[in-house]
């Protein structure tokens, strides 16, 4: 049946698996400790421009993501989703997966899990590749969904 969910139960995880746990845990204290403390007039950390709009002159589907994520943070959640509306539409699916990790990490046992029909992991995959073409064509309604910084 496309489009079906299946839970799985909690489950022990091994000492491996709650190494990895533990290590998206802090990849996402750190990320979030950086976001809370991004300032830009004082930024000392410089990341690279996006590889694929430098060498095409395209927007990517991730273009305005850590711009999106620092005005999140901020509390600016309109130049968040002007700047990247996948990402800020995206994110609360993040949450359930940072909390699970974070269970198992710290107590071994996570979240009930959630399996994903093919169908919608195709489905998903679609809908960026709607959203990188469409990001990219210069008429009105689509040029929503470039990267703007509101200020």
């Amino acid at each position: 049946m496309p489009g079906k969910l299946t839970l799985l139960s909690p489950q022990r995880h091994s000492r491996t698996e709650r190494l990895l746990a533990c290590c998206i845990v802090v990849a996402a204290a750190t990320l979030a400790f950086y976001l809370l403390a991004y300032d830009s007039f004082f930024a000392s950390i410089q990341t690279p421009p996006c590889m694929f709009r430098t060498l095409t002159g395209l927007y990517c589907p991730g273009c305005g993501t850590r711009s999106a994520l620092i005005q999140l943070a901020k509390g600016n959640l309109y130049a968040a989703f002007r700047l990247n509306p996948l990402t800020v539409l995206a994110l609360p699916a993040l949450v359930p997966f940072t909390i699970s990790q974070f269970l198992t990490a710290f107590t071994g046992r996570s979240l009930v899990r959630l399996r994903l029909h093919p169908a919608l992991i195709w489905g998903l995959f679609v809908l960026i590749v709607i959203y990188w073409i469409g990001r990219n064509i210069p008429l009105y309604p689509f040029t929503l969904l470039q990267p703007v910084i509101v200020g």
